[in-house]
C-alpha cells in the first residue's frame, strides 16, 4: 500500500458489534471518490473484554489494522495519541 490520503482512528471499547460496521461504513463503495488504497483505518482496541471477533477483521481488507493497546486507560486519549504516532 502507498501513502494513504486519508488516516481514520477508531478506539474502540467493548464494541465488538458496531467497529464491523464503523469499518465498512469508511470504505468504499460508501465512500465516493476514494479507493482503498488511499485510505487507511487504524481500530485500536482499548481493553474491551469482548474485543472484534477474529472472523470480523479477517473480513477486512488489507488497509484495515487493528491493534491492541497494551496499557488501555479508561480514556481514549492515550489510545488515539498511539494511533496518531
Amino acid at each position: 500500500m502507498g501513502q494513504p490520503k486519508v488516516s481514520i482512528i477508531i478506539i474502540s471499547f467493548d464494541m465488538a458489534r458496531e467497529v464491523p460496521r464503523t469499518v465498512q461504513s469508511f470504505l468504499p463503495p460508501y465512500q465516493q471518490g476514494i479507493s482503498n488504497n488511499e485510505v487507511e483505518i487504524i481500530v485500536l482496541e482499548n481493553g474491551s473484554s469482548h474485543p472484534v471477533s477474529e472472523a470480523d477483521r479477517a473480513q477486512w481488507p488489507d488497509n484495515v489494522r487493528y491493534l491492541d493497546i497494551d496499557t488501555p486507560h479508561p480514556s481514549p486519549a492515550r489510545a488515539l495519541n498511539f494511533g496518531v504516532s
